[in-house]
């Protein structure tokens, strides 16, 4: 069946099931990392396959990226309340060009943070080249960066106007689109799309890696 109302139910089925499994899974507080490891490792697969396994894929995602993004995680909260504890400080007593500086930081920080899970699921790296190579990809084709940084803002002012989008469509598509766009910069320095997640052996590849993502910087 492959006719416009299959695909739509389809469409639908994917991405509801997706969100809620993800919102299921971050009931413990804690584990929301890991599920937003499970998460991005689903909309991998539906950029690249269209229809996966999503339950059994995003398990896998959610297993064997626990260790990792629960460090990632940890380090984000501390980031995010320094970050508003200083801006705080920072606006009272600074302000100004401080402010504006203050300002690029904490977008260059987000954009971060963006690019820090689909690395997660599409290549094995250490927790260091991890979050480098997310500072990195950033900078290379910058436009698509802001063009998600503000697609994401969009969806997110849609979803508080109409509430039952969190729970049924935003996390899932939120994480397929970042995930199409930053493929689109996998393209551009020569990471091929389709590969599986790198094992331990192939970590010498990350030199090459690393190199292309300078090269386009």
């Amino acid at each position: 069946m492959t006719g416009p109302i299959y695909r739509i139910c389809m469409f639908i089925y994917k991405y509801i099931t997706l969100n809620l499994l993800f919102l299921v899974f971050c009931i413990p507080i804690v584990t929301i990392p890991a599920a937003m490891a499970g998460l991005f490792a689903v909309s991998r697969k539906i950029v690249y396959e269209d229809e996966p396994a999503i339950f059994s894929v995003f398990w896998m995602g959610f297993r064997q990226n626990l260790k990792q993004s629960s460090i990632v995680g940890l380090a984000i909260l501390v980031l995010l309340v320094l970050f508003t504890i200083d801006f705080r400080v920072v606006h009272m007593a600074f302000g100004g060009v401080f402010m504006i500086a203050w300002d690029v930081l904490m977008l260059i920080a987000i954009a971060t943070f963006i690019h820090v899970y689909p690395l997660m699921v599409h290549m094995n790296l250490t927790t260091r080249q991890l979050v480098l190579n997310a500072l990195k990809l950033t900078m290379v084709k910058p436009l698509l960066t802001l063009c998600n940084i503000v697609l994401l803002l969009g969806f997110i002012y849609l979803s508080s106007i109409i509430p039952i989008l969190f729970f049924t469509f935003f996390f899932s598509i939120s994480a397929t689109m970042t995930f199409w766009l930053v493929d689109k910069k996998y393209r551009v320095i020569g990471v091929s799309s389709a590969e599986e997640p790198e094992t331990d052996e192939q970590h010498d590849g990350q030199v090459t890696w690393d190199s292309q993502v300078d090269s386009h910087s």
